[in-house]
């Protein structure tokens, strides 16, 4: 998160919002996130309360890229990569997991798939 907002500062772009499906729900991981970025990245998060599945979808729709942020440590195969496809939307996943998620989305067109903060 803090590098697309890095990106899109740097590229003077200022109409964009972070999207954080479900994420009111989980206490835990919402407390981390919010003490892990800044207050200036914070004002440009919404979090939502868990949705059912067709409301999810709907709000994942209007996205102009879907993050799917993952860990080398703890590979795992997240469902939500093929809901993801289904709405041929840009994937961004972040970091490289070197696992099944990375075999499927190389196979996607969309997908943007980053091993380091540089890329």
């Amino acid at each position: 998160i803090i590098a697309v907002y890095g990106e899109l500062r740097k590229n003077k772009i200022s109409k964009f919002v972070f999207l954080f499906v479900g994420l009111e729900d989980q206490k835990r991981q919402m407390k981390r996130l919010q003490q892990n970025i800044s207050q200036e990245i914070i004002q440009y998060c919404i979090f939502t309360p868990r949705l059912i599945q067709k409301e999810a979808i709907r709000k994942l729709n209007s996205c102009n890229l879907l993050l799917l942020p993952a860990n080398s440590e703890y590979p795992q195969l997240f469902a939500k990569v093929f809901e993801y496809i289904a709405l041929n939307k840009p994937i961004l996943l972040y970091y490289n997991d070197l696992s099944d998620l990375e075999f499927i989305l190389k196979e996607y067109h969309k997908s943007i798939i980053v091993c380091n903060k540089k890329d």
